[in-house]
């Protein structure tokens, strides 16, 4: 019996081997492609063409396959080009090309090549496409000649994988951070799934992802698109056979995420709804739907809980808000007067860009601003979650030297002044069973506090001779910390202030001298 199964599960291991490194047919390709699974389909066409290395049409939809997805798009650049050289080749593939010029920032090459096809004769409907990405183009070189004062951080390999890692949320506190990825491959159907996943911080890092559990997360994609002030509920579109692109909640109970429940039928429809932002006191919820009666395509809205406890009819936010373009993700701030939300209009650099609007005292909504490169880039940016004191936030990017594709970032908006952590205590001889009071050996020390990164003198700091109690406020960044006297050996401690909220700014840490 013991044979039998070695043999059987050998079998199962050579069956596995060729499935898994079995040549894609043509068919499966196209299928993939067909169906907007370009990720797939991309992976497929590539071993495809190592088979066939001058086949037009595989270098062609390798092309579209990287603009379509959030992979390196300017990677299509080579594949397009080859395949242009086709004179059968259909004459849209200029925009194609010009397109994955403009995401390599050669915004001058995209817009020579617009310009030229547009002055070949377009029927109104792809002359207008074609107008849109100039405007893009345009936009986006005066936004990146004026790029913002921050600094991006990718969370690193703990949160970030190959795949589209995007949709972050905070808790304002940084303790939790909750995100959409599509990391789950189910090989049967050649689909990847989108599932929402959590990472907690501990001091300052975060730990490896998780899932948020089996009553959210299934074999159908469940994107995150909002949560809770309180980080409690999440809000939920799920894409399935049943529910298709509608939203729904769920929320925490000890500490687990219950199943999903609808929003109801005064806010889903017939059509799509996307993110959403409730209120503090979640009484109002803020979302994006593409319900008839909009000015465009999705447009923000907002709804009233009722006392019996069903949200209102919702309420258009307006052309103070929406566009005949696409308006998403609204992220509306604790006091009500600040909004985040993502747009394809007003002077986007490309697709969404985020932008503010900011609620003046008459209740009317100022017109909204590109928050800015990089934050914005010619790539889909969708959300912003911020930590309490604003000098944090999360989005998600597409950059070199990334994991591969989307990757969460934390950005840290440099002229908001960082958090100074305060470290005191007092500074004993001997240790915390037996302290002696520096005044009885000897109350002579300095306190000299060094940056790590060039071992210069940060600051020298003083200390109360009669109690021994000493104060260090440092800002974010690595240090040593020494106390020397000639009656001591030197003490030495390595300390590390992270970029990243603290509840807690005061650190009580008492400092224990040997005597030589």
């Amino acid at each position: 019996m013991h044979k039998i199964k070695i043999v059987i599960s050998i079998v199962f291991l050579i069956l596995f081997i060729e499935n898994s490194t079995a040549q894609p047919t043509k068919g499966e390709a196209n299928s993939n492609f067909d169906i907007n699974n370009c990720e797939v389909a991309l992976t497929q066409y590539l071993k495809l063409l190592k088979s066939e290395k001058e086949n037009t049409f595989f270098h062609y939809r390798i092309g579209l396959c990287y603009l379509k997805t959030n992979l390196d798009k300017k990677a299509a650049i080579p594949y397009l080009e080859y395949a242009a050289k086709d004179p059968k080749i259909e004459k849209s593939i200029q925009f194609d090309i010009a397109q994955a010029y403009y995401y390599a920032h050669k915004f001058d090459t995209a817009l020579s090549i617009l310009n030229n096809y547009k002055s070949q004769g377009l029927v109104d409907s792809i002359l207008a496409k074609v107008n849109k990405q100039i405007r893009y183009a345009e936009n986006a070189q005066r936004l990146i000649k004026k790029p913002l004062d921050v600094t991006l951080v990718n969370l690193g390999e703990m949160i970030n994988t190959k795949r589209a890692d995007y949709n972050p949320f905070v808790i304002e506190d940084e303790s939790v951070i909750y995100y959409a990825s599509n990391k789950k491959y189910i090989s049967d159907f050649q689909e990847l799934i989108n599932s929402v996943y959590f990472s907690k911080s501990s001091n300052g890092k975060w730990q490896k992802m998780k899932s948020i559990g089996s009553k959210v997360n299934t074999d159908e994609s469940q994107v995150l698109v909002g949560i809770s002030k309180d980080g409690n509920t999440l809000y939920i579109q799920p894409e399935s056979f049943d529910t298709y692109l509608n939203l729904y909640s769920t929320t925490k109970v000890k500490n687990r995420f219950n199943e999903l429940i609808a929003l109801g039928k005064t806010i889903n429809t017939k059509d799509i709804e996307c993110g959403a932002s409730p209120t503090v006191s979640g009484d109002t919820i803020y979302f994006a739907s593409d319900k008839e009666g909009g000015f465009g395509g999705m447009d923000i809205y907002l709804s009233i809980k009722l006392p019996n406890g069903e949200w209102g009819i919702p309420v258009n936010l307006g052309n103070e808000i929406n566009t005949a373009e696409d308006e998403n993700y609204p992220n509306i701030s604790n006091d009500g007067n600040v909004m985040y939300f993502c747009s394809t209009g007003y002077n986007s650099m490309g697709g969404y860009d985020i932008f503010v609007s900011r609620k003046n005292t008459d209740g009317i909504w100022s017109k909204p601003e590109n928050i800015g490169y990089p934050i914005n880039d010619t790539y889909d940016n969708l959300t912003i979650s911020f930590t309490q004191n604003k000098r944090y936030g999360y989005v998600s990017l597409t950059r070199d030297g990334g994991f591969g594709d989307s990757d969460i970032y934390k950005v840290i908006f440099n002229n908001v002044e960082s958090q100074n952590i305060v470290y005191t205590g007092v500074i004993a001889v001997g240790d915390s069973i037996n302290p002696i009071q520096l005044k009885d050996v000897n109350p002579e020390i300095s306190i000299t506090v060094f940056n790590k990164a060039d071992d210069e003198i940060f600051g020298t700091y003083a200390y109360s001779k009669s109690s021994g109690r000493y104060i260090i406020t440092l800002p974010p960044g690595e240090y040593r910390l020494e106390v020397e006297g000639e009656s001591y050996i030197t003490y030495k401690k390595e300390i590390e202030i992270y970029e990243t909220y603290y509840t807690n700014s005061e650190i009580e840490q008492n400092i224990y001298l040997q005597k030589k």
